[in-house]
């Protein structure tokens, strides 16, 4: 009997060079678009021979004018076109009812964490980034509370409109590398069908409602970064908002949620996604986002702690990094377990797990023990 998680060798070639294909494309279009280099670093060459200093010619800077022209829209495509390839790629192994099913929970979940970030842009964009580059850009910004940055109160020419692309392409990207790896690439580490969503949801309200580790670790996380910005940084003393934010972002799903999916998430599935994530956002951010100024960061809401050769990226993007792909998966895994069993029927569960008490069963009786 053959193994239905068996893939041809042929096959695996092809997935192969899909991913190669998905990321090499929008990688060269956005590459296309820089018209100036990033200037070197002036060093002493040393070898066993001799000594020989860099010439001067190599010590140029980045030219004046517009170095990455309508840079930041493209790569955009960095995120968008993947996505689109691997859902191509994997409607042909899945059945229609569940082909739509997976779709429904992709967009629900991506309209979820997208309307997050354009919160985070619209409430706090001014006060944590800086986009001097305006030529990278379409010129089309969005609304934004400016902090008192500015003499408006809400201001409409500051916070680009790629920006809210950004997090609804991204979160998008994110969430089909994840249902892909679980659905095909890892399929044979699936941890449960889609019946075993329903009474993993009455269980998980009957006798938990809250994981409140997640809660210590971030408060932790919190105060460690108070202490070290007022009394190790070299920063001004302050509060280190973006850190403040971005824990939010980690804990509030696993605060909530965590207990009603923990037993759902495909962990192998999510380490490769978190793999991929981190070398797409170091690309991404670190070879052209921040060194061609499509966005910066405003040092007094940092930790004050740049990342050495990281194009003084700050050490809490990283963080960003990690917690967006940990939210992502615990809001699939959640508006998945939600549509499949129905909103009705969800709610139908919820309330009467709600009104049923618990009992604990009296321990059984070995035989020839007296009763009372």
């Amino acid at each position: 009997m053959s193994d239905p998680n068996f893939k041809k060798p042929r096959e695996e070639w092809v997935v192969i060079l899909l991913i190669v294909v998905a990321l090499w494309v929008p990688l060269y279009i956005t590459l296309e678009t820089v018209e100036s280099e990033r200037p070197r670093v002036a060093v002493q060459e040393k070898s066993i021979f001799r000594s020989v200093h860099i010439p001067e010619k190599q010590e140029e800077q980045v030219q004046p004018g517009n170095p990455s022209p309508y840079g930041y829209t493209a790569s955009l495509g960095i995120w968008l076109f993947p996505s689109f390839l691997l859902w191509w790629h994997l409607r042909r192994f899945l059945e229609p009812s569940r082909r739509k099913l997976l779709f429904k929970s992709v967009l629900l979940t991506t309209g979820v964490l997208g309307c997050l970030g354009l919160l985070l842009d619209i409430c706090f964009g001014i006060l944590f980034f800086t986009f001097p580059n305006r030529d990278s850009i379409l010129g089309i910004c969005l609304p934004a509370f400016t902090w008192g940055l500015t003499d408006e109160v809400i201001s409409w020419d500051l916070v680009p409109i790629e920006e809210f692309g950004f997090y609804f392409f991204g979160s998008f990207a994110i969430i089909m590398m994840y249902v892909w790896t679980n659905e095909y690439w890892l399929s044979a580490y699936k941890v449960c069908d889609d019946e075993s969503r329903r009474g993993e949801l009455v269980r998980r309200f009957r006798w938990s409602m809250l994981y409140w580790r997640s809660l210590w670790i971030g408060l932790g996380i919190v105060i460690f970064g108070f202490i070290y910005r007022n009394f190790f940084s070299s920063a001004e003393p302050g509060i280190p908002g973006y850190l403040i934010f971005l824990t939010t972002i980690g804990i509030f799903p696993s605060l909530l949620l965590y207990h009603f999916v923990k037993r759902l998430i495909n962990f192998r599935a999510m380490s490769i996604t978190l793999l991929m994530t981190l070398l797409i956002s170091i690309f991404y951010e670190v070879v052209l986002g921040v060194p061609y100024q499509w966005w910066g960061f405003r040092e007094d809401q940092m930790l004050g702690v740049p990342i050495a050769g990281f194009s003084g990226v700050p050490v809490e993007e990283p963080i960003l990094w990690i917690a967006i792909v940990w939210a992502s998966v615990i809001f699939f895994e959640m508006a998945h377990t939600i549509l499949y069993v129905g909103f009705q029927d969800s709610g139908r569960a919820v309330v009467t797990a709600f009104q049923q008490k618990k009992v604990t069963p009296a321990p059984e009786k070995e035989p020839g023990e007296p009763t009372d």
